[in-house]
């Protein structure tokens, strides 16, 4: 199981950076705190599969030349 969930890391961090390569500013430079790519990792270790994926895409969709920036961390709930 550790073993897929690793697998899956590594393939959504690969798209991650072609993402980056592909749509990003020439610069390089990233509009968040942490970098979407890092933000992936983080989120991919931290949190269940199916959330990861939620804030991922969600992050995604805030990354362009009209969206949001600065800090923003991949944060756990905490369930009461």
């Amino acid at each position: 199981m550790k073993q897929l969930k690793i697998m899956t890391a590594n393939t959504i961090y690969f798209l991650i950076q072609f993402f980056k390569r592909v749509f990003c500013i020439p610069s390089g430079t990233c509009r968040h705190i942490p970098s979407c790519s890092h933000f992936v990792k983080a989120a991919i270790i931290e949190l269940p599969f199916h959330e990861a994926v939620v804030r991922i895409l969600s992050r995604l969709l805030r990354c362009h030349p009209f969206g949001t920036s600065g800090y923003d961390p991949v944060i756990k709930e905490k369930n009461n």
